[in-house]
């Protein structure tokens, strides 16, 4: 099991990385919308997207917490 913690965090880190750019790139195109409507919209998908990311932080963090004291076991 601690050989698939690693494997887990990385796919879980890269997950996050890949949501972060696709916020970031929401932000941007947020920024060329002129239309006030269009914008509330896109916020609240934004906000979505923010929660998603949220949680898989949240994951990761949590795994890694859970997965330290076993990875330590096993290098020592």
């Amino acid at each position: 099991m601690a050989s698939e913690l690693p494997a887990q965090l990385t796919s879980i880190e890269t997950e996050v990385q890949n949501r972060f750019k696709n916020l970031s790139t929401g932000f941007q195109k947020l920024d060329r919308v002129k239309d006030v409507s269009k914008q509330s919209k896109q916020l609240d998908e934004l906000t979505a997207k923010m929660r998603e990311a949220k949680r898989y932080v949240a994951c990761g963090s949590y795994v890694k917490s859970r997965a330290g004291a076993n990875w330590e076991k096993a290098d020592g």
